[in-house]
């Protein structure tokens, strides 16, 4: 398959108009999980788009997500949106299939987002975006899951960032020169909006459940099978007082 083919297959999807929750917050969020309504008004009002602009980290997102599609075992349709002032940079997964009737869901990942983390001055560009992906990707993979499907918004947000780690440990363990700083990503993404539905977890929160995913990926003789990382994952997360708790298994200095 040809390079422009294979963008076009993997970028062909689109996420619908919808209000995620954490549009206009201050800090920009990252792993909205959503309802749709129709591509149409999606992209009438934030113009998708098939490309970053840039071959080499288009080239990187299509492998990436190629591998995340079997270490996931989802398929999701991905595209690129723009985002207005206002929401800074986001992303969004759907279990709308606008793409393909055969995919799990769709992704739709923030052209601000891509910049903001490809200017990152720590030069981990690329690999926070994977970990942006691979956030998205649980959400996808929670889609598929009853029983994680109606957890609560939060409870997925958290599970998301540590099935994130996970797939970074992963990568990590095959070989590919990924730091747990990575983590960062999502850490610098939490927000204190305890009292709304869409609450990501507040950053330390999203730190540790990205490192516990890191770590078990690295420590765990089930590190290949992401329904073991998911359990593991879920007993991070404990109900207080409407709402959670990080437990974690790894000392914080």
């Amino acid at each position: 398959m040809q390079r422009r083919e294979a963008i076009s297959v993997l970028f062909g999807g689109a996420l619908a108009a919808c209000a995620c929750g954490r549009a206009h917050a201050q800090t920009p969020a990252v792993g909205c999980f959503v309802s749709a309504a129709s591509f149409g008004d999606f992209n009438n009002t934030f113009n998708v788009q098939t490309s970053t602009g840039l071959a080499f980290l288009d080239a990187n997102i299509i492998h990436e997500a190629h591998l995340m599609q079997e270490v996931f075992g989802v398929k999701p349709g991905l595209s690129f949106f723009v985002e207005p002032p206002s929401m800074g940079g986001n992303a969004f997964a759907t279990s709308e299939k606008y793409f393909s009737p055969s995919h799990d869901g769709t992704i739709l990942l923030g052209m601000r987002l891509m910049q903001s983390e490809m200017d990152s001055q720590d030069g981990n560009g690329q690999h926070r975006i994977t970990c942006v992906m691979a956030h998205e990707f649980a959400h996808i993979y929670q889609v598929k899951k009853p029983h994680l499907r109606q957890k609560a918004q939060t409870w997925r947000e958290l599970h998301a960032d540590f099935l994130a780690g996970w797939y970074l440990g992963y990568r990590s363990v095959e070989g590919l020169a990924i730091t747990a700083k990575t983590s960062d990503a999502l850490y610098e993404k939490g927000d204190f909006a305890f009292n709304d539905p869409n609450h990501h977890g507040v950053p330390l929160q999203r730190m540790v459940m990205t490192l516990e995913g890191w770590r078990f990926a690295r420590n765990n003789k089930d590190w290949r099978k992401v329904s073991k990382a998911s359990e593991f994952g879920a007993s991070r997360l404990l109900p207080d007082q409407g709402g959670w708790v990080v437990v974690p298994t790894l000392k914080l200095d």
